[in-house]
């Protein structure tokens, strides 16, 4: 019924749609890995800030901002409206801080490293971009 020639296709299309299936498991599985969760550790320790931008713009306001983090999941921070100093709980969920005070502000992580702090978040229908530099 099928013809050697079309034998040797069908072989060579099975093993092709074959390759195709593991390429796209594998490289879905190197995206799931790539995705970097927060490293809590590196977290801990008081952050102040070095320069911000409010809606894509420089703002001078946030000078003496600060965030402190510590290993009881607490932390502190003169980050609000009022530039008064806050302690509250926080939780890490991925990549985002979530503070649990009243509004419970979710940061997202930007950058982590060992002395550097890049943080997103919105207050009341501001984005802030902050970046904190670790001073202890």
């Amino acid at each position: 019924m099928f013809s050697q020639t079309s034998h040797f296709s069908i072989m060579k299309l099975t093993k092709l749609l074959s390759a195709i299936f593991l390429t796209i498991i594998f490289l879905s599985f190197g995206c799931a890995t790539d995705s970097k969760t927060l490293e809590v550790d590196q977290l801990y320790g008081y952050w102040e800030i070095r320069s911000a931008q409010r809606n894509g713009h420089p703002t001078e306001t946030l000078t003496n901002t600060f965030f402190e983090f510590t290993p009881n999941d607490q932390m502190r921070t003169n980050f609000n409206m009022e530039g008064i100093e806050v302690s509250s709980e926080f939780e890490i969920d991925g990549n985002d801080i979530i503070q649990k005070h009243t509004d419970n502000l979710i940061y997202s992580v930007e950058k982590l490293e060992e002395d550097k702090l890049v943080l997103f978040v919105t207050l009341m229908d501001y984005h802030f971009t902050l970046n904190l530099e670790k001073t202890d």
